[in-house]
């Protein structure tokens, strides 16, 4: 089979998207045409090539929608022959219309006029989204947590939360706190009413079907994690109490007993692995994470982004904690050799039932997800076409492995309900 069969064959197969920040099909978080292009292709990734006015009219809303479109512009031409620049060309031609600078106006309308029906028409074979929304910024972080909890905010069908626990654990000052006692409904004045919030509010999710947690810690704190120390987090949180900023002494003890909370639910935790938005340190020290991991042997930790851009340390987790699952989410669409060479070791580094291959990463449906999946097709077909060609498996065993990819393995491991 040669490798556009192969393609052909896997574009027929079931997909879980699994890791999403929408739970609607038609939320856009008040986009304008070219704030979209910009979000949904990741080109963020390359805020630190980028100039600074042309980020900051990109993200601003007091200046005009042209004027943004021409920053666009801009950034498409420091981004060129990028992956987000490939996938920005594509969402633009999914609108009906070529990134060029006469078709702004047909760019505009196109975007103005995508429906809900044209929306759900795009991407058919995913059977379930999972959707990292409940807690996410996007949704009001903590205080958000609230209309959630209330069944204020419905999510469309095939859309599967996930509960960010991450404001949960990472206080370090009196302000957070307050949210949390928002939620909560009461006022937390010792740990042990830190903790009775906590579980109160994660049975709520739980008992509303969540599909599993979200833990994007790298974003809000220091990456060292130490063990618990009671002693020093009851003096820290004191001290937070009276206005001060609160260490890491408390934040770790209270990481360890959310997740001592969360293990008794049997839910899976989806974890951002990797670099951020503007620099890459994080990931260097993913390996801290191991000792979470192996510190709740009975919590399954799908690790999300492969650790992007240093796989050694993910392979190294991934082979020190039976409990820990890869998941190629958003990289599959931002770094095409990264992931064939996660392919290429993988094979023989871990049972290929731990490992999932596909989430968009994106903020709003349709067009955007479906640029990603192509891409992520491609990249899936060029990585097991290799293996196939070295003699090391079949056509068949590779159709075998993607279906696990994309589709078995996740709706395993969240055991969502899927049709």
């Amino acid at each position: 089979m040669e490798e556009r069969e192969l393609f052909e064959e896997i574009k027929k197969l079931p997909v879980i998207d699994t890791h999403e920040h929408f739970e609607t099909y038609t939320e856009t978080f008040g986009y304008t045409m070219p704030q979209f292009l910009y979000n949904c292709s990741c080109a963020s990734v390359f805020s630190g090539d980028l100039d600074k006015e042309d980020l900051r009219m990109i993200e601003s809303r007091n200046v005009s929608e042209k004027e943004q479109f021409q920053a666009l512009l801009r950034i498409r031409s420091r981004i060129r022959f990028t992956s987000s620049q490939k996938s920005m060309d594509r969402i633009s031609q999914k609108l009906g219309y070529e990134l060029r600078e006469e078709n702004y106006e047909l760019l505009s309308r196109g975007f103005q006029e995508r429906s809900e029906s044209r929306i759900r028409g795009f991407a058919p074979n995913i059977r379930g989204y999972i959707c990292n929304s409940i807690g996410h910024p996007l949704y009001g972080g903590m205080r958000g947590l609230k209309a959630f909890l209330e069944g204020q905010i419905r999510a469309d069908e095939k859309m599967h939360r996930v509960l960010n626990v991450t404001p949960f654990h990472c206080i370090d000052g009196k302000k957070q706190l307050e949210d949390l006692e928002y939620t909560a409904g009461h006022e937390i004045g010792n740990l042990n009413e830190w903790e009775a919030a906590c579980e109160k509010i994660i049975d709520g999710f739980v008992k509303q079907g969540i599909a599993g947690f979200k833990e994007l810690y790298f974003y809000f704190r220091p990456m060292q994690l130490e063990r618990p120390d009671k002693e020093k987090a009851q003096k820290e949180f004191d001290a937070l109490l009276k206005g001060e900023k609160a260490g890491t002494g408390l934040m770790d003890y209270l990481m360890y007993r959310i997740y001592e909370l969360i293990s008794k639910t049997g839910l899976p935790v989806a974890v951002h692995t990797g670099g951020l938005m503007d620099t890459a340190v994080t990931a260097k020290d993913f390996y801290q994470y191991i000792k979470i991991m192996n510190g709740f042997p009975e919590l399954k930790f799908d690790l999300l982004h492969l650790n992007y851009p240093n796989l050694p340390d993910y392979l190294v987790a991934l082979k020190s904690c039976p409990n820990a699952y890869a998941n190629a989410a958003w990289i599959t669409t931002s770094n095409e050799e990264y992931c064939l060479q996660f392919i290429r070791l993988l094979i023989d580094h871990i049972s290929v039932e731990r490992c999932s291959f596909f989430g968009g990463d994106r903020t709003c449906a349709g067009e955007a997800v479906e640029v990603a999946l192509e891409q992520t097709w491609q990249v899936l077909a060029e990585g097991l076409e290799e293996l196939i060609k070295r003699g090391r498996m079949g056509s068949a065993d590779a159709l075998e492995i993607a279906k696990l990819w994309l589709y078995e393995n996740p709706k395993k491991l969240y055991e969502i309900d899927v049709r």
